[in-house]
């Protein structure tokens, strides 16, 4: 595909096959279901999984961190060095346990949350002012578990009907940001 990449959307998650269908994950689920059936090749380079798709006339370039999660800045500062990208170029997707699986909120800048992945993203490009795609995952449904061990869980069965409705509602999202 000729011409310069323009825009970078990047998903957060983590890379091993047991993290699949993790609420973790939710960036990863995300970018995927935006890429569609796009006929491109998912390639390894800077550290992450990319996949070039043009979109309204211009490139943009999908990324899933291979780094894992705590270290996903890493990946996401070498792309959009490599591409010559400001920021404004950049839209990062990832979980957020703070809004229930379905919700989603685009907003640029703010702290990390306590993502840790943010937090990477954040150290490594040096500021927080680049657009986030929070996607909604939601709190463990019992109070007072343990909030890892609820963000590597899978989504339940009972859920998967708003998984997927969340995810039609996440392509719409990043289009509408495109």
């Amino acid at each position: 595909m000729a011409g310069q990449v323009v825009k970078l959307i990047v998903g957060l998650g983590n890379p091993d096959a047991r993290f699949e269908c993790t609420r973790h994950n939710a960036g990863f689920l995300a970018v995927e279901a935006f890429a569609g059936s796009d006929t491109g090749t998912w390639l390894e380079k800077w550290e992450a999984r990319v996949l070039r798709v043009r979109r309204h006339g211009s490139d943009a370039l999908l990324a899933e961190p291979l780094t894992y999660m705590n270290l996903s800045g890493r990946s996401v500062g070498r792309i959009l060095r490599f591409h010559g990208l400001d920021l404004s170029d950049l839209l990062v997707v990832h979980d957020e346990v703070d809004l229930p699986l379905g919700r989603m909120k685009v907003e640029s800048g703010g702290g990390d949350n306590g993502h840790r992945g943010i937090r990477s993203v954040i150290e490594n490009l040096g500021t927080d002012r680049f657009a986030r795609l929070r996607f909604g995952v939601g709190r463990p449904r019992v109070p007072g578990a343990d909030m890892v061990g609820h963000v590597l869980s899978k989504f339940g069965p009972d859920e998967l009907d708003a998984l997927d409705a969340a995810l039609k509602g996440a392509v719409e999202a990043i289009e509408a940001w495109l």
